[in-house]
Order: C-alpha cells, then sequence, then structure tokens
C-alpha cells in the first residue's frame, strides 16, 4: 500500500498506508487544490530600462565625482547589471584620456576587480583634489544666473556647501557633538547672489530679518513668481488698475481735463495721468458708448455728424483717412463690462490660437546658441544721496529748513542713455527737501516715447557708491524731481563720474577709459592704502568749499582742500596702480633705417630664488598696459637684454639697455624756451600757482607699428614696451610735446618741461583756475605731484627761478652756494674761494679788487685774514651772484653748454656754463673768459654717500647735477659734462649696461640715459669753481634716492660693496666665465650676505679691536704720534699715514 508524504521542506507528515486508487485520486485532488488556491509567488521582473551610462573624465571636482557615483549606483539598478560585468561596465563610463590613464596605473585585469576598488582607482586618478579653504571661496563666488530660478540657484550652493565642511565639534567636556552650520552659510550666499537686484532690495528692506534658509526662499521665490505673472500678463494689471482706482489726488492748476470737465490731471493730462486720477476714466458715455469720459464731454464730428470725436482728423470718423471701427461700437455696457473683468483671465487662461495667427517669438539671447531667456532686470546702483545745501545757496536758491536734511539710502536705475540724472518726489521729501525747496529749473525732460516726465525742479545732492574693493566713489548732481516717476535714474555723466563707465562710452575701447593703461580687475596687485584711481576726475567746482574764504588765512587750507578733491585722480601718484595714458597721439620712433640693428638673442640668467617674482612683475607689467609679450612668427630686429640687479631689500629690479637705439635714433625736437624768458612774462603782483608733473613718460603710448625698436629678451621670450620707456631719447621730447598741445588753450600759464606756473589777480580767481587746471589735467591722463604743488603764492619757485611780486632771480638753492659760502679760515680754503672767482668771474679775478687775494696765495705769504680780504670776499660774492643772474637771464638754448662737477667727502658741487669765445676747443678750459657762469649750486653729502667709492661718488654728482639743471640741460643738442676722475668716463660713455657689475653705477647710468651729452676729463687744477663748491657745500645733504637704496640701509653699503667686488673677482677666475650672466649671480650672492648682517654694538667693535694685532698697533701709533715720513711706519699701518689727521681713539676703539 503506498504511503504519501509531504512535499513542503521542513513537514513531516505522513499518511498511513492508502489503497492505491484512493492515493492517486488523493494526490490528484492537492495537485488541482496547490494550483488554484495556493498559486506560487510572482518572479521578480528583470526587464532593463533604456539608461544612457554616467560619465566621468579627468580634472572633474569632488561634487561631480559625488554627482557621477549617485548616477552610477541608479545606472548598475535600472540596466540590471551583473557582478560579473560590472567592472567592465564602469570602466566604459570612464572617457578615452581616464581609460588610457587607468590602463596604465593598474596592471592587472580590469574586468576582474572589485566595484569598489575600481572606483577607488578611477577616484584617485579623475577628482582634482582641492583643499576645503578653496572649495569655501568658490562658494564665496557664486551667483545667481541671469534668468535661472531661486531653486536651482540653492541646488547649487547645497551641492558646493557640502564640500566645504562647516562642520563644528562641541568643546564641552564630555560631548563632542557635531553641529553642521551650513544652513546659515548657505543662506548667507543666495541673499548675497540674487541677481535680481529688486528682489534683494524688497528682502533686505523687509522687517522680518529672522528667516530661516527655507523661509528666505520660499519669499523669493514668491516675488520671481510674481514677477513671471506680471511679465505674462503685461498692461493689463495697469488696465485692472486702472478700472478700480477713484482715488482722488489735488489737482494742477491751469487748464481742463477735456473727459471730466476739472483741473487738468498733470501737465499734459494724458492717458497715463487720467488713468489715475481723471473720475471719468471709468464712465461709459452714452451717446457713443466709449468709456472714457463724461457724456456732457462728448463730441460731435462736424464731417460726419456721429458722436464720439470732433472732425475728420480722427481715425474713428468713417470720412477720414485713417478710418477704423471704434472699439466698442456695436457692443452693449454689460458685454463691455464682462470683457473688462475677465480680461486676465482670458490672457491667462487661452491656449488655443486662431487659425490665421501668427506664432510670437520669446526673447531671446545668444550664448554659443540662441536661447530663449527672459530680458535682464534694469540695472540698479544702490548710492547714498546727501543734500548739498551749500550748493543750492550758490545757485541762488537756499534750503529754508536745513535742520532736515539727513542722508538716505536708495537704488537708482543705472541708465546710460539717460541724459540727466532724475528722482521721484518721495526721494526728494525724504532728504529733507519740500517742493518749496526745490531749485526752479526750465528744463522739460522727456521719456522714450516722447512723454512728459513731469519735472517740477532740481535738488544739488552729492552721490556716493561702492565698486568692488569698497573705496568710496562719489560725484556731485543735480537731479530733477518728478511728481509722476516712481524709479530714479542716474544719467551717463554720472555713471562716468563714478568710474562705472568709461569717458569714450560708447564707442569701443581696450581698456577701461581713454586715460587708464589697464582694467583694474586684478586687484591683487593694490597692495597700498593710496586712493583707487578713477578714470574721470569730480565735477569741477563752482563755489569755495563750505567754511573756506578766499583770504590769505585759508590759502592753506585751499590749497589742502583741493589735493583732497583730486587725490584719486589728478595727484594720484600710487605706483602699484596703472598709470593714467596721454589723451594723445601714439609716439612714433624715428630709428635709422640705415642703421645695423643690435640683437641680443641670449637672455641674461636670472638667479633660481628670483625668477618666479621677475616673471610676475613682467606679467604684472603686461596686464597693466606697460608691456606686451612679442607674439609668435614675430622676427627679431631690434632686441635688448633685460638686466636684473637687487634691491636693498632683496628683491630683483628689472632694467633694460637701449643705448644702442639712442646712438641711431633721430630726436623729435620740441622747443623749450628758456626759463628766464618764460618768468619774464608772468606779470608783477599776481598770486601764482605752480604745478609739476609726475613720471610722465609711461603715459605716452608708443605706435604699434614701431614697437620692436623697445623689445628685450628674457627667459620667458621676448617682450616690449607699449609706452614710452624710461631711458629712451624720444621719450622726453614726445612727453613734452604733447603736454604742450593738451593745454595749449589754457591761459594765463607758462610752461617749462614738467613745472606749469599759472596766474591770477586774487585768490578766488587763482581756486578756480586751480581746478580747471586739475581737471584738464585728470582728462587728459597728466599726473602731478603733490608735494609739488604751490597755491596762490605771492613768491614762488619755478623751473629752478624765484618768481617774486617785483622780481626774477635764481632759485635761493643756487644763490646759497654762493651767499652763504663760509669765510676761509686757512689757505686752502682761500684757495679754493678764488679758484671759483677765477672760473666764474675771471675778470674780476684779475681786477685790481682782487689784488689783496691774489697776494695772500703767493707761496711765501703767511695766512691771515684781514678786513680788507673779508671785504674783497663779500664783494666777490656779490660780483659772482650777478654772474649767475645775468647768464640765467641771457641762457640760450642754442649755445654750446657745459655742466662741470665734482664730489667729495663732504659735499656735491657742479657749475652750469655756455660758451661765448671762438675757441674752437670744446672744453671749459679753452680760455679765460670765453665760457659764462649761469649756474653754482652745492650741498652736503648724506653720510652714506660720504663713504661712496670715488667713482662712485664722481657718478652722483654728475647724476645729482643734471637733475638740478634738467630745465637748462634736459634736451640740449650740445651738452658738455667735465669731471676730473678720468675711470668715470668709461662708464657714462656709451658702456653697455650688462658690462657694469656694481649695481650702484648701474642705477646711477640708467638715470643718465634720458640726456645727451659728451663726457669729458678736465684736470683736477682745472675744475677749481665745482671743487671749491664740494669742499664747502652750503645745501641740505638731500641725498638722491637710488632704486633700490632703503635710506636705513645706509650703513651697509660700504659693506655690501665689498662683498660684491670680492664675488665678481671669484667670478672673473673662473675658467668658464659669462660676464653677462655672473653679474646676476653675483648680485643674488651679494644680496644673501646682506641677509645675514645683524646688529653691531660698541662692545662687539671693541673685542674685535682689542683682538686685532693691526688695530692694537695702530692705537698704540696715535697714542704715540705718527711720523712724517710713511715709510718710518711698520708695513702694516703705512695705509692709514694718509688718514693720521682724521684719526682717533674713543674708548680703545
Amino acid at each position: 500500500m503506498p504511503v504519501l508524504q509531504c512535499p513542503i521542506d521542513g513537514c513531516n507528515w505522513k499518511s498511513q498506508d492508502l489503497d492505491e486508487a484512493f492515493a492517486a485520486a488523493l494526490t490528484t485532488a492537492l495537485q488541482i487544490h496547490d494550483r488554484t488556491v495556493h498559486p506560487p509567488l510572482a518572479q521578480p521582473s528583470t526587464h532593463k530600462l533604456k539608461l544612457d551610462p554616467p560619465s566621468i573624465a579627468t580634472g572633474c571636482d569632488p561634487d561631480q565625482w559625488s554627482a557621477f557615483t549617485r548616477q552610477w549606483k541608479m545606472y548598475k539598478t535600472g540596466m540590471a547589471i551583473t557582478d560579473n560585468v560590472l567592472p567592465t561596465a564602469l570602466f566604459y563610463c570612464c572617457d578615452t584620456n581616464l581609460r588610457t590613464d587607468i590602463m596604465r596605473d593598474l596592471q592587472g585585469d580590469v574586468a576582474s576587480m572589485l566595484e569598489t576598488d575600481l572606483l577607488k582607482a578611477i577616484k584617485r586618478l579623475a577628482v582634482k583634489e582641492e583643499s576645503t579653504l578653496v572649495q569655501r571661496i568658490k562658494l564665496n563666488r557664486m551667483t545667481q544666473s541671469p534668468g535661472s530660478n531661486i531653486r536651482t540657484f540653492l541646488a547649487s550652493l547645497r551641492g558646493q556647501a557640502s564640500l566645504c565642511q562647516y562642520k563644528a565639534t562641541c568643546k564641552e567636556l564630555g560631548c563632542n557633538h557635531i553641529f553642521d552650520y551650513s544652513d546659515e552659510i548657505i543662506k548667507d550666499n543666495l541673499v548675497r547672489g540674487i541677481a535680481d537686484p529688486e528682489i534683494m532690495s524688497d528682502l533686505l528692506g523687509d522687517s522680518k530679518t529672522d528667516r530661516t534658509l527655507e523661509e528666505t526662499v520660499s519669499f523669493i521665490a514668491q516675488k520671481e513668481q510674481g514677477k513671471v505673472t506680471r511679465s505674462a500678463v503685461g498692461d493689463s494689471a495697469s488696465a485692472m488698475s486702472a478700472t478700480c482706482n477713484t482715488q482722488k489726488r489735488p489737482q494742477a492748476a491751469g487748464a481742463k481735463c477735456w473727459a471730466c470737465g476739472g483741473p487738468a490731471h498733470g501737465q499734459r493730462n494724458d492717458r497715463k495721468a487720467r488713468s489715475r486720477y481723471c473720475e471719468a476714466w471709468t464712465f461709459t458715455c452714452s451717446k457713443c458708448t466709449v468709456k472714457g469720459h463724461y457724456t456732457k464731454s462728448c463730441s460731435k464730428c462736424t464731417t460726419c455728424g456721429v458722436w464720439g470725436h470732433r472732425d475728420a482728423s480722427s481715425r474713428i470718423c468713417t470720412q477720414g483717412k485713417g478710418h477704423r471701427n471704434p472699439p466698442n461700437q456695436g457692443k452693449s455696457t454689460k458685454d463691455q463690462e464682462q470683457e473688462q473683468v475677465g480680461y486676465i483671465f482670458e490672457q491667462l487662461c487661452t491656449t488655443s490660437e486662431q487659425t490665421n495667427q501668427v506664432s510670437r517669438l520669446e526673447h531671446h539671447i545668444f550664448d554659443g546658441h540662441w536661447v530663449a531667456r527672459p530680458s535682464k532686470p534694469h540695472p540698479m546702483l544702490l548710492v547714498n544721496m546727501t543734500p548739498l545745501p551749500e550748493d543750492h545757496s550758490s545757485f541762488g536758491h537756499p534750503i529754508q529748513d536745513t535742520s532736515q536734511l539727513k542722508t538716505i539710502t536708495m537704488s537708482m536705475v543705472a541708465d546710460t542713455g539717460c541724459q540727466s540724472s532724475i528722482i521721484p518726489l518721495q526721494s526728494a521729501n525724504s532728504l529733507g527737501i519740500t517742493e518749496k525747496d526745490l531749485i526752479p529749473v526750465k528744463l522739460v525732460m522727456r521719456g522714450a516715447i516722447k512723454e512728459d516726465l513731469g519735472v517740477i525742479g532740481a535738488v544739488a545732492v552729492s552721490v556716493t557708491t561702492k565698486d568692488t574693493t569698497s573705496s568710496a566713489m562719489s560725484t556731485r548732481l543735480l537731479c530733477y524731481v518728478s511728481d509722476t516717476m516712481e524709479k530714479a535714474f542716474i544719467c551717463r555723466e554720472a555713471l562716468i563720474s563714478l568710474g562705472i563707465i568709461h569717458t569714450n562710452f560708447p564707442n569701443v575701447s581696450t581698456v577701461t577709459s581713454p586715460n587708464i593703461a589697464a582694467s583694474m580687475e586684478n586687484s591683487e596687485d593694490v597692495t597700498c592704502s593710496c586712493p583707487r584711481r578713477r578714470p574721470s576726475p569730480p565735477p569741477v567746482p563752482t563755489s569755495l568749499p563750505p567754511g573756506l574764504k578766499a583770504t590769505e588765512e585759508h590759502v592753506e587750507s585751499l590749497k589742502e582742500w583741493l589735493l583732497d578733491y583730486y587725490g584719486a585722480t589728478t595727484f594720484n601718484v600710487c605706483e602699484h596702480q596703472p598709470l593714467p595714458l596721454m589723451n594723445c597721439e601714439p609716439l612714433q620712433l624715428h630709428v635709422d633705417p640705415n642703421a645695423t640693428p643690435v640683437a641680443v638673442h641670449k637672455p641674461a640668467l636670472v638667479p633660481i630664488h628670483w625668477q618666479d617674482k621677475v616673471y610676475a612683475d613682467l606679467e604684472r607689467d603686461v596686464r597693466i598696459g606697460v608691456l606686451e609679450q612679442v607674439s609668435q612668427n614675430t622676427p627679431t630686429t631690434w632686441c635688448s637684454r633685460m638686466v636684473v640687479t637687487s634691491k636693498a631689500d632683496g628683491t630683483p629690479r628689472r632694467t633694460v639697455d637701449l643705448q644702442p637705439q639712442n646712438r641711431h635714433s633721430v630726436r623729435q625736437t620740441h622747443h623749450v624756451p628758456s626759463p628766464f624768458h618764460l618768468a619774464d612774462r608772468v606779470p608783477q603782483g599776481m598770486k601764482k600757482t605752480v604745478t609739476d608733473a609726475w613720471n610722465g613718460y609711461h603715459s605716452v603710448p608708443i605706435r604699434e607699428e614701431d614697437r620692436h625698436f623697445t623689445t628685450f629678451i628674457t627667459p620667458w621670450g621676448r617682450y616690449r614696451y607699449k609706452v614710452a620707456p624710461q631711458g629712451f631719447m624720444a621719450s622726453g621730447d614726445a612727453y613734452n610735446q604733447r603736454f604742450d598741445a593738451i593745454i595749449s588753450n589754457f591761459n594765463d600759464k607758462v610752461k617749462c618741461v614738467d613745472d606749469t606756473c599759472m596766474w591770477a589777480n586774487s585768490i578766488e580767481a587763482a581756486f578756480f583756475q586751480a581746478c580747471e587746471w586739475l581737471d584738464l589735467c585728470a582728462r587728459n591722463g597728466i599726473t602731478l605731484n603733490p608735494k609739488k604743488f604751490q597755491f596762490a603764492q605771492d613768491t614762488v619757485n619755478f623751473a629752478g627761478l624765484t618768481i617774486t611780486p617785483t622780481n626774477i632771480r635764481p632759485s635761493t638753492k643756487f644763490l646759497d652756494a654762493i651767499s652763504n659760502f663760509p669765510t676761509p679760515t686757512d689757505i686752502t680754503g682761500a684757495r679754493a674761494w678764488f679758484g671759483l672767482i677765477n672760473q666764474g668771474a675771471y675778470a674780476f679775478a684779475m681786477a685790481r679788487q682782487m689784488k689783496p687775494f691774489r697776494a695772500l696765495l703767493k707761496p711765501s705769504t703767511t695766512f691771515c685774514w684781514t678786513n680788507e680780504l673779508d671785504e674783497v670776499f663779500h664783494k666777490s660774492k656779490e660780483i659772482i651772484i650777478q654772474e649767475m643772474k645775468e647768464g640765467v637771464r641771457l641762457f640760450d638754448p642754442a649755445r654750446m653748454t657745459c655742466l662741470a662737477t665734482d664730489w667729495s667727502v663732504d659735499g656735491i658741487g657742479f657749475f652750469l656754463m655756455q660758451k661765448y669765445c671762438q675757441c674752437s676747443s670744446k672744453t671749459p678750459t679753452c680760455c679765460n673768459d670765453g665760457w659764462k657762469l649761469c649756474l653754482v649750486g652745492s650741498r652736503f653729502t648724506h653720510p652714506a654717500e660720504s663713504r661712496y667709492a670715488p667713482i662712485e661718488g664722481e657718478a652722483l654728482a654728475v647724476v645729482y647735477a643734471l637733475h638740478q639743471t634738467r630745465y637748462y640741460v634736459l634736451g640740449c643738442k650740445d651738452l658738455l659734462v667735465a669731471t676730473d676722475h678720468k675711470p668715470l668716463l668709461q662708464i657714462l660713455n656709451d658702456r653697455s649696461l650688462t658690462d657694469i657689475d656694481n649695481r650702484r653705477l648701474l642705477n646711477l647710468k640708467e638715470k643718465t640715459l634720458g640726456y645727451r651729452f659728451t663726457i669729458l676729463h678736465v684736470p683736477g687744477r682745472k675744475n677749481l669753481g665745482p671743487d671749491a663748491a664740494s669742499r664747502y657745500p652750503v645745501g641740505p645733504p638731500d641725498r638722491l634716492n637710488l632704486p633700490g637704496e632703503a635710506p636705513e640701509l645706509d650703513s651697509l653699503v660700504n659693506m655690501t660693496a665689498h662683498y660684491h667686488d670680492t664675488l665678481t673677482s671669484l667670478c672673473l677666475h673662473t675658467e668658464d666665465n659669462d660676464t653677462a650672466n655672473d653679474a646676476s649671480t653675483v648680485a643674488a650672492a651679494t644680496c644673501a650676505l646682506n641677509a645675514v648682517i645683524t646688529v653691531v654694538t660698541w662692545n662687539m667693535v671693541r673685542e674685535a679691536t682689542a683682538s686685532d694685532p693691526t688695530f692694537v698697533n695702530l692705537i698704540r701709533q696715535l697714542e704715540a704720534g705718527f711720523p712724517e715720513d710713511y715709510k718710518e711706519l711698520p708695513t702694516d699701518l703705512r695705509p692709514y699715514h694718509r688718514f693720521a689727521s682724521s684719526l682717533c681713539t674713543v674708548w680703545m676703539v
């Protein structure tokens, strides 16, 4: 008998022995029951979705990687990818380059890798790791894209914030709870980055300031939705507003309204004004069935006899030329009301188009391709507006109650097509200005469609805004006030004054403005506290500053006010900001076409530690428009070498040697009258103002086809100047010629090189004259030196002369060199003075009055200073001073001029002379009285200068003399420089800068490159005048600041020179000698040695002296006295014999 068993796993049920027939029947019944009552469970579907695989490429950021991993998880699930093919599918999500990198990185079989391992390998190669700080900076720079909604912007912020780790751990003991403050940061950046300024203003001005992130987003989203709805509805909102508005406002006096019969609404009684204020606007006339006027005001046509219009000129007249059916003719009042009430609903809900209706295109912009995007909102400018009661008074309409005046913050539409600024009457009231205080005006302003803007007066205000660096920019405006406008508009002139648009707008320009050398977008270069340079000056004042009067007591205050008012433009001498470009014709360089171009093809090596700085300086000058990199496929014609030297602080300084170009260039001579003849034009008894131009060469652009003459080579390629470089022969003439052309129409002024003298008959006239001059300079890219600004003075210094109310004389610093010459106390001093007289006034030196002096100088005469000698001494001073005055008065720019110089440890002296003799020799010693004295100058040396090596001191004397006499020698065609130091001739001739190893000599020679002169040697016994001036100087030790030498490092100069010379000698004895490259190496090593120099104390010096045998012997010799013959001294002390009279001991040192 069969036994049945339960087929379910885990069930042990069995039947008893059954009959076979019964067992078969029972089995069949159980199968039927199982299929019908307990059907099998449905198997999961294996249907695959058709999805595009995600992609990943090299260089993605962490946010893109996070998005890729999420997309990958969705993709492998949707595509039902099995484990055996999963690595292959993941591998082919990478782009070609990334797949290649993975194959190179992973040597094994990629298809057999685990998913997690492969993801790690892809992330390692694809993701560009960035610090949290970089991610936070990116978050702070995010802004809402125009046309995108706020929630899209929020999603972008959330994604970026997830990478910024805005989390903090509680520091309480035992807490360690992690706080996530991302929402607060996201909210701040969301508000800051709102694209629509109107929505931002609404949000910032709302009384609720403690919204959460979601509440803030909801608020902005509602505002955006409202704008979209308003745009879709169009003008229908105005129509509904007109239907419902029955509010009355005070009517303007004058004409009647034709529709209601009452006073006219506004100045023109136009449709816009009537829609707001006319009571008949919603009334339907019973005669013509047209809405908008009372029945009593309806007119009957004189031509067709129909009500609703006056004559055939109306467009609805059936007998007129422009006939068309009236809009509501034939319609019942009920139909009209239903049509008006349901207008907005129809606009929003109608989706079907008429059969013949034209499909209208939405607004598109071109962003690589045409994109449907709404127009950007009006550009809004947030400003602080302040009323100016003093300006109101100057216009003859003072404000009655100034106690109510206040500054307000408001948004103005920046409209470059607006010719005058205009504000609503409500804004004027907010300033504290009533309608009675408004300045009456003649101007009638009209809008784009010629509608009257309702100007009722004007108000003088100051408008201030901030640029991207939070620097305040301000200007003064005469804002017109409207009683119909609802928004404030700021005009084009104000936008130019604030630096928002350039002065050439709308002309296309490659720079921010025609007189700014480069855009200011790279604010990282501006590291100083100077005011940011503005592209245009503030408005020219029309009255004296408040609280100041045109009196002698307020002259200094008026000067300070001018310096401050034009501090960001005309007087902005900041070297960290782009210099202005002169508004002029570009400079054309005239180089001899037959000259053989001098081209250097091997750059000088730049020390490793300087390379980054030198390259950064080059790129900075490219950005600000001073340099440009030579483009590819440009052949080399003229090419100089860039020479890099060290500054005192260890940083590099770049120079370019343009001497070969100067030798073959042709001067563009620009005649400048002598300073005396210019000063003689100034009327007597006037108030005089003097200005001095500053660093003007870089303001003159070079013609593009001539820039190749200024090319120089560096390790990073070739560069060339876009503006006139320092040291080029034509730069000075070009600058002066263009400067003179710009100011040619300015009256009551004379100009000599950089100096300009103006005159006026009163302090008040001088103030307004100075304002016009400073405005003219600022608008034409001319910068003035604020330290040399002289305002409304009776006596001024101009071009090396002193102009007094009654006469003209050489500058005091030149006269003092003679008048303050010390009385001789020994035979040496007497000889020095007689030598000066002999060279400056030979005829007087040989005259009878000087006989006592000549007798004193005889070898057998003992020095004795008598009253007679003292009288002759002072008389000779008067003669020399008179010779100088006469020489300055008769100075002829066409004559041969000689500048004789000399240096001593005590001072610097020079003589400026002109040749009047017919001698063929071109030396100042050709004859006794052939050269006429023009100027004498001297000054004491600075302590550091007194320790210069002789060749450095003599070079300093030449540079100082050239600078002091620049009004006479700059541009001189036939200039001689005489020195008694013969080695200097090898330095100041045509020697290349790259051949000069001494940093100080290199800097001094560079300062002479702007002058064209012939240097010659005059023996010391014949160079008596400058020698006496240098040994008995009278001027203050006004040290000449050289590039790279800081005043506080004076005591280290000699030690640095010693290090430099030692290192140079070592380089010269190496087998592989490259002078051009060694110069930079030596300079860098010298700088490194300077860095280790520390403070030297007196005890350190005393200890060093005691440990040095030579110094110990020297102290003993000083105590015993030096012998007459140096040969009697020990060998190690002989070099000190010539200094015996100057040596002493102090505390065993």
